[in-house]
């Protein structure tokens, strides 16, 4: 019987940009975020995709925040899950981060 983390490895789909480019897209690794999140090893999710708890916390408030301050907080978590994420990309292709 799988579990989540062996179902989502399971089905897990093979990133095309970094087989026909050789390199990281800004998504290489969430897929393994995920399962190292759901393994418990919390480290090992943030270095595979760093954006993910930021993310996370991006859903949370958007479920709970009322609508006069949903657009504002929006605008920033935007600009801070990219800023993230370009960054990590740089990091990954540049060999500092696992891929």
């Amino acid at each position: 019987m799988f579990g989540i983390a062996e179902w989502i490895e399971h089905y897990a789909l093979p990133c095309i940009y970094q087989q026909c480019f050789g390199f990281c897209c800004p998504f290489c690794g969430f897929q393994r975020s995920v399962i190292a999140l759901f393994r418990g090893d919390i480290v090992q999710s943030v270095l595979y995709y760093p954006a993910l708890f930021p993310m996370l916390l991006s859903v949370v408030g958007i479920l709970f925040i009322q609508n006069e301050r949903r657009k504002n907080y929006l605008k920033w978590c935007g600009i801070i899950n990219v800023t993230i994420i370009l960054i990590a990309t740089f990091i990954k292709n540049m060999g500092w981060l696992p891929k």
